[in-house]
């Protein structure tokens, strides 16, 4: 019944303390092993792309590619299939710091 309808077997159980006291620690169970499985799979994706773990795991690099020039200019390489980045590095300063540092830290390849 609680698959086909829940809100009828809420209106039937719900007044059973027995009934609510399973449904809250199922649902307890439930959250932490979807939190548990949500976890495994960033580790297996991290594993596979280490630039991944640095741009999940690194504060500045999260703080870098929230930038709106920087996110502009990475759409641009997306889009284009490349860019000069020495060009872009010298002319730029502010972009060309930004670019060079995911450049270090093996986010973005030069």
């Amino acid at each position: 019944m609680l698959q086909k309808d829940p809100k009828e077997a809420v209106k039937q159980y719900g007044s059973n303390p027995e009934f609510v006291n399973i449904m809250t620690e199922f649902s307890k169970m439930m959250g932490t092993h979807m939190e548990k499985v949500a976890d495994e799979q960033k580790k297996k994706a991290e594993e596979a792309d280490p630039a991944l773990a640095v741009i999940n795991n690194d504060e500045e690099v999260k703080q870098i590619l929230q930038d709106p020039k920087v996110d502009a200019f990475l759409r641009h390489l997306q889009t284009s299939g490349g860019a000069d980045l020495h060009y872009v590095m010298q002319n730029d300063h502010y972009l060309g710091e930004k670019l060079k540092t995911l450049i270090q830290k093996g986010v973005l390849m030069s």
